[in-house]
């Protein structure tokens, strides 16, 4: 990792057209300091990321990892979870008409054959209660369903924020 977080901030210290002394002196460090950041022999403080991170217009992840990794910015994330909960959808009203069914026909069949049978009673029994266990399912497919909707809204309402304040300050 220090390796390539070095060379990404020599990469970009160059891609800016500075010298290591002028980042240094932006950062209140030494040239030797920034030296030693890009020659992989330490990696830079949490308050040098932070200030990197502003001077190059890119995420402390990204300085240290090579890569964007911000759940606010993620439209794939908002993709995925819109459809999860589609799929979480479609789970729960399959198993809500499962349930349906498997309610209705026994009482279907036990009031056409007319016939107090016991054993007929017990199967009527499991099915209900089968019934009862598929319909919870059902439920819980429906309730993260909705959970999955909150949160990528939220996301989308983030997203919508940072990009309105991005405007703003390009303004």
């Amino acid at each position: 990792m220090i390796a390539k977080t070095g060379n990404r901030i020599s990469s970009l210290r160059k891609n800016r057209n500075l010298s290591q002394e002028e980042l240094a002196e932006l950062l209140n460090v030494s040239r030797q300091t920034i030296s030693k950041w890009e020659n992989q022999e330490v990696l830079p403080d949490a308050y040098n990321l932070i200030g990197l991170s502003q001077i190059f217009r890119i995420s402390v992840d990204e300085l240290l990892l090579g890569r964007t990794h911000s759940m606010y910015s993620s439209t794939n994330l908002i993709s995925e979870m819109k459809q999860a909960r589609d799929k979480s959808n479609l789970y729960g009203r399959i198993f809500a008409i499962a349930a349906s069914i498997l309610f209705l026909v026994p009482l279907i069949i036990l009031e056409s054959i007319n016939i107090p049978d016991p054993p007929m009673g017990i199967i009527a029994a499991c099915l209900v209660g089968l019934f009862g266990i598929l319909f919870a399912i059902a439920v819980s497919f429906f309730v993260k369903s909705y959970n999955f909707s909150n949160e990528y809204k939220y996301l989308e309402r983030l997203e919508f924020e940072k990009s309105r304040k991005n405007e703003d300050k390009h303004k």
